[in-house]
């Protein structure tokens, strides 16, 4: 999952906290207090799969977006709450696109200094748009947050 941390079972069971959420914005400062590491994707959207359980109960408060922030990746499509409920229901996978974070807090955790950089993803997925190149040019190069 922008996300910028990965939000996954096994993650979250790990102490992670997704940055894609209302706590990411004190993230940075979890990481610092637990010393321990993170996973950080340097983009304001992630992708999962509309049916998945992250969108089960209270996904809209939680996250704090609503359905205009899932798009549909090969089409571009904003989802509706129809839209939403038709696939949701669905019991074949649809990969949706999630703009959860803001640039602020992707620059914000990208800076920290125990987050680890991460690039996994599936084909059409955001990660797979040069990560690291664009970790090289905007937090090394342009922002100066990252040395090498």
């Amino acid at each position: 999952m922008p996300f910028a941390t990965s939000a996954s079972p096994t993650a979250r069971s790990r102490g992670y906290l997704p940055t894609n959420s209302p706590a990411s914005k004190c993230s940075t400062r979890v990481v610092w207090s637990s010393r321990r590491d993170s996973s950080g994707y340097p983009y304001v959207a992630g992708m999962t799969t509309v049916n998945s359980a992250l969108f089960d109960g209270p996904w809209r408060e939680k996250l704090g977006v609503d359905y205009d922030a899932l798009h549909l990746p090969d089409t571009g499509e904003r989802l509706t709450k129809e839209r939403f409920d038709t696939l949701h229901a669905s019991p074949e996978p649809q990969a949706v696109l999630i703009f959860v974070n803001t640039q602020e807090m992707v620059d914000t955790v990208m800076a920290a200094p125990l987050v680890m950089i991460a690039s996994d993803g599936e084909d059409g997925h955001p990660r797979n748009a040069g990560t690291f190149s664009h970790i090289l040019a905007r937090y090394v190069r342009e922002r100066g947050s990252i040395t090498l």
